[in-house]
């Protein structure tokens, strides 16, 4: 989990990641931008047979915690940050995708925010 200066500032020298360098290359989350949500949400108050239904609203894609704080780095134009390692918290959960052929099917979901195109809009705002 990146936990401090989600946008990092001019002067930080780091992002701290609540993982050990390793665990970072193998823990991955499934992000999805909100704008995605949306979406989903909207498809499925459109469509009157899916109601009562419950559907995974991700992007199906897994991104490592690296992964993540590179692109970070490279969207906010920070790319001298280095990621700070440091204990696994208990409980963090390892690998977490979702499987959403459920919403793609019904609701003709598909996700359109990339990872990358999402944080860009963060670091700008």
């Amino acid at each position: 989990m990146v936990k401090s200066e989600t946008c990092p500032s001019e002067k930080a020298s780091g992002v701290a990641v609540s993982l050990d360098s390793k665990q970072s290359e193998m823990r991955a989350r499934d992000f999805v931008h909100v704008q995605d949500v949306v979406e989903a949400n909207m498809l499925a108050l459109k469509n009157k047979g899916v109601v009562g239904e419950v559907f995974n609203v991700a992007t199906g894609v897994a991104t490592t915690i690296n992964q993540l704080a590179n692109v970070l780095f490279r969207t906010a134009n920070k790319t001298h940050l280095k990621m700070v390692h440091s204990e696994t918290r208990k409980g963090d959960i390892k690998h977490s995708v979702a499987d959403i052929s459920k919403a793609k099917g019904k609701l003709h979901y598909d996700p359109k925010v990339l990872l990358k195109d999402g944080l860009k809009k963060l670091t700008i705002s």
